[in-house]
């Protein structure tokens, strides 16, 4: 089922990160290997192919079911599913974990103060692949550049949706609409992060536009069932 692709997707991520930390601290790692093959990049894409999947199926599905879309559940979900984890990363990277010697990444430290003001408020506003593409990533915090992402996906998307629903079309004029919908947002994130080829080329890692655009872009392209798969329910996504 879909769990266990979950599964290896943040496998093959968490061993990435592992090898990549255990680099940047000076221990023998297995990082040229997993690059080679790019299986961090991989698991993280596939995140986004599944979460956007999951979410598009299920807003459709609660509108054959229930004639609506109710938008201020679905933001209440995603706020009590990813807010709390979320700003206790950003808190410990900026407020708690700095002040232990043992968790100091030295080359990342440097940056600290001086990008402090500018990657907290990013961050606060749910923009850090902003920040990490405006500066050097965020000790400890790096990570949540993908979350960002989902996120300013989650704000667009279920009303782009709604309006297609609205205008009562169906069939093949529906499905063009969903993927028009899904370039739009695609387009609004590359516009987010297209400042990493303009001022921090050196980030473009994770920020590449096209890779963002990329992977938010594939999720319109897995079918969606005509009734709901036995492998996961309303609360998966």
């Amino acid at each position: 089922g879909l769990n266990a692709l979950r599964f290896f997707a943040a496998f093959l991520v968490i061993v990435t990160h592992i090898e990549l930390l255990k680099g940047q601290l000076g221990f023998s790692n297995s990082l040229k290997f997993l690059e080679q093959f790019n299986l961090g990049g991989l698991g993280v894409y596939f995140f986004f192919v599944l979460s956007g999947f999951l979410i598009t199926y299920l807003l459709i599905h609660e509108k054959e079911k229930t004639g609506t879309i109710k938008i201020k559940a679905f933001y209440i979900r995603r706020l009590l599913r990813i807010w709390p984890l979320y700003y206790f990363i950003t808190l410990l990277a900026f407020f708690i974990l700095p002040n232990f010697e043992m968790m100091e990444i030295a080359w990342l430290q440097q940056f600290y103060h001086s990008n402090f003001t500018v990657n907290l408020v990013l961050f606060l506003l749910m923009l850090p692949n902003l920040a990490l593409a405006l500066n050097p990533a965020v000790a400890h915090a790096g990570q949540l550049w993908s979350i960002g992402v989902e996120e300013q996906f989650y704000l667009i998307f279920p009303f782009l949706l709604l309006l297609i629903f609205l205008a009562k079309i169906s069939g093949v004029k529906r499905s063009i609409g969903i993927v028009i919908a899904i370039k739009i947002v695609c387009s609004s994130e590359i516009a987010t992060v297209k400042t990493t080829a303009l001022v921090a080329p050196t980030n473009n890692d994770r920020n590449d536009p096209t890779h963002v655009g990329h992977a938010i872009n594939n999720p319109v392209v897995a079918p969606i069932p005509p009734s709901p798969p036995v492998f996961f329910d309303s609360e998966s996504a």
